[in-house]
């Protein structure tokens, strides 16, 4: 009966996965559009000595594997950006998918299975963030299966352990060089133990696969390893540019991001007590990485993703502590709360309304004319639109007299209901549930998050004759 229940949540893990990387084309922020997706596609115009910028800090590694499966898509006929993009995104997420499954399945005993896959299924922001081509999301399997391993060998000591375990988070430093401050708990745990023999294989290995991680510096860029030091540089001298954020910034974030309120009970001391033996290498994991973080000034909320892996398996143990507690109501109430951002934040894409512009722009070949009001939106996913037969027209004023008939006017939909154009709508770009509670709450850092309205005029002049 166990193993059934345990099945049928492996299952539905999958389906709701592939159902998120099919059904959510939705991207997380604009970093993952500009350092990320306008890199690799159009393929037909991308090669390994043009997606680099003489400033860039994102290393080769980090685009090498996003620009071969866009050009596998180019290869397998896709032609279109965006069809090159939704290649890369839900071949990277099925891939992220199988690994975390890989080696949930591989490592944990099977009286987890349940509590940790319907976990991994429905916390709120697992399936969308960990299913992306991000750097932060890609890294995040690697990081699980580092830990896992590490964890293995403490267990039952066998090298090949360590060794996956140094292989994994190095990988993982190719996608997303801060992860690799990860090893330092490698290290750690085995000084602890005073293990000098899996010691050196690890620092060897460590050592080995970091000289081999500055290769393709040497080819592509100025030097060996010239990416990792260029981000370090970067992040001392231009983080303050950034949106800035205290240094404790990470504790209540993850605090929050694990409902802390929840766990907060008389059993609070016995819940983490008789869970730590078991959780101390995320932990540690954790604090690593969020550590390294607080040191920066700028402090984004997706930089926590790469260990969000490790958080699902610490809660997912604590839940079925409170189930086994007697404490069910708690649970399903957690998982009621859990539930209402689940359900947008999973199917609902995110940047919609750029996405939908754009393609709709794409594939209406007669507008030759945006008219944007006040600078708004800011930007599209323009490296969706295939042709080149459009331009941008800033204004700060609503036009008085009839726009072209190639012509289209685009605002967000607060100024349109506030100032009520005499013009007619053609189409409305939504966003999702989570994109319009940012917006009311902070809608001036979060303008992008507005629904957009495409406005067009009846009284439309074409080639100089009203019609």
């Amino acid at each position: 009966m166990f193993k059934q229940a345990s099945q049928k949540s492996v299952l539905l893990f999958f389906f709701v996965y592939i159902l998120t990387c099919f059904a959510n084309p939705g991207f997380m922020g604009t970093d993952e559009y500009w350092t990320g997706i306008t890199r690799y596609v159009p393929a037909q115009e991308k090669n390994l000595h043009n997606i680099l910028q003489a400033d860039d800090v994102k290393s080769p590694t980090q685009l090498m594997p996003l620009l071969g499966l866009s050009h596998l898509a180019l290869g397998l006929g896709l032609e279109a950006p965006y069809e090159q993009y939704r290649f890369v995104q839900i071949f990277i997420g099925l891939f992220s998918a199988l690994l975390m499954a890989f080696c949930l399945l591989r490592f944990l005993p099977q009286e987890k299975h349940t509590f940790v896959f319907l976990s991994f299924t429905f916390y709120f922001a697992s399936a969308f963030a960990l299913t992306r081509p991000m750097y932060e999301s890609m890294s995040a399997p690697w990081i699980l299966m580092s830990a896992l391993s590490l964890k293995e060998y403490l267990k039952t000591p066998q090298l090949k352990w360590i060794g996956t375990s140094v292989a994994a988070i190095s990988i993982a430093f190719l996608l997303r060089p801060q992860t690799g401050i990860c090893a330092f708990a490698i290290i750690g745990f085995l000084t602890w133990k005073k293990d000098w023999k899996a010691l050196l294989v690890a620092s060897f290995l460590g050592f080995l696969f970091f000289i081999l991680a500055g290769f393709p510096d040497l080819y592509l860029r100025s030097g060996f390893h010239s990416s990792l030091k260029n981000i370090l540089l970067y992040n001392v001298k231009f983080g303050t540019l950034y949106s800035q954020q205290p240094w404790f910034f990470y504790i209540p974030l993850v605090f929050f991001m694990m409902w802390g309120p929840f766990w907060i009970s008389k059993k609070t001391r016995h819940l983490i007590k008789s869970t730590w033996d078991d959780h101390k290498i995320y932990w540690v994991y954790i604090i690593l990485l969020v550590g390294l973080h607080s040191f920066f000034p700028q402090k984004w909320e997706r930089f926590v993703i790469p260990v969000l892996g490790l958080m699902i398996l610490i809660m997912a143990d604590w839940l079925k502590y409170e189930w086994n507690q007697g404490s069910k109501k708690r649970v399903w109430l957690l998982a009621t709360l859990n539930g209402l951002f689940w359900v947008p934040s999973t199917f609902f894409p995110a940047q919609k309304n750029l996405i939908d512009l754009s393609r709709y722009l794409d594939s209406h070949t007669e507008i030759k004319e945006i008219l944007r009001y006040k600078k708004s939106p800011q930007w599209i996913t323009e490296v969706f639109i295939s042709r080149t037969d459009w331009k941008w027209t800033e204004i700060e004023s609503l036009p008085t007299e009839p726009l072209k008939c190639d012509s289209r006017l685009v605002m967000n939909l607060t100024d349109y209901k506030n100032l009520v154009p005499k013009l007619d709508l053609e189409m409305t770009f939504e966003t999702n549930l989570i994109e319009k509670i940012a917006y009311k709450l902070n809608p001036e850092k979060n303008l992008r998050r507005t629904p957009l309205v495409l406005l067009k005029d009846s009284r439309c002049v074409n080639f100089g004759f009203n019609l």
